[in-house]
């Protein structure tokens, strides 16, 4: 319970004395919140504006706090009591390691065939392949996830699961994740 609350008050800037009276609202009204009887919601998002709420009826000022956080905080904890995942687009890059050596030279069409081969209700938009060097490949898909992180590691599984369809052996090569936005409309 105190590692949950002081996880998300790191997101809260300490600072001048406004700043420093909603983290210490923020601070108690997450307690309450993950307590046996709670009487704030369990949701950081929606205790962190009520923190917001209450220090401006004593103080007005602008009150900073990672609003991105936050936002993805409450996704995540929603998830957890059966909520519903989002749509991001992800951009991964996937490269061969120094050391692979046995490859075939079609391996950059064999990745891009094997993505079209998953079910096309899974897609807002089909994936695109394209080669980023001989040994380089950039891979643009849509996944699902309650937060750009889980994103990101959905759309590492689904690409992890479609290598050896492409004729490349595990340890002989890197994927990396490099951004996972959702999409617009």
């Amino acid at each position: 319970m105190l590692d949950v609350a002081r996880r998300e008050l790191a997101h809260i800037p300490s600072g001048p004395f406004h700043q420093q009276l909603l983290r210490m609202a923020y601070w108690n009204m997450r307690l309450n919140s993950l307590g046996r009887t709670p009487h704030e919601p369990d949701d950081p998002l929606e205790v962190v504006k009520r923190a917001v709420a209450a220090c401006e009826k004593q103080h007005a000022a602008t009150y900073q706090y990672d609003k991105d956080f936050f936002e993805d905080e409450s996704k995540r904890t929603a998830a957890l009591k059966g909520g519903r995942p989002e749509a991001f687009r992800a951009t991964l890059f996937f490269e061969l390691a120094k050391w692979a050596r046995h490859f075939p030279d079609d391996w950059v069409e064999r990745l891009a065939g094997s993505l079209a081969t998953i079910q096309q209700t899974t897609w807002e938009q089909r994936p695109s392949v394209t080669k980023a060097g001989p040994r380089r490949a950039r891979v643009v898909l849509d996944t699902y996830g309650f937060s750009r992180t889980d994103a990101s590691l959905n759309a590492e599984t689904l690409l992890r699961r479609q290598v050896p369809l492409a004729g490349l052996m595990a340890g002989d090569y890197m994927i990396t994740v490099t951004s996972a936005e959702r999409p617009s409309p």
